[in-house]
């Protein structure tokens, strides 16, 4: 039987979940669990995915959290932002 890409990721992510539960408020290579899951995040969605709001929704906390947490990515250079193209939105964030 042959794997999908989608069924890989969603094991990858249940897993990633599941140790930051495991590990609570561990750090790996300087980065939380939250911006692990930030950038594995923006990594994989699509453009007009790539918003603090979508990102909230994905990771089950409220806006405010997700907006501050690719905001201390931006600040450590791990990830950038720009202006949205689209009128929509303000900000999309890429890695």
């Amino acid at each position: 039987m042959l794997r999908s890409p989608t069924n890989s990721r969603a094991v990858a992510d249940a897993i990633l979940r599941v140790g930051q539960m495991v590990s609570g408020p561990g750090f790996a290579g300087g980065l939380t669990w939250a911006q692990w899951t930030a950038l594995r995040y923006l990594a994989r969605a699509n453009s007009l995915s790539r918003t603090p709001s979508a990102f909230a929704a994905f990771h089950g906390t409220t806006r405010g959290t997700a907006s501050q947490t690719i905001k201390s990515l931006i600040a450590s250079a791990a990830t950038s932002c720009g202006p949205d193209p689209q009128p929509t939105a303000a900000v999309r964030a890429s890695t």
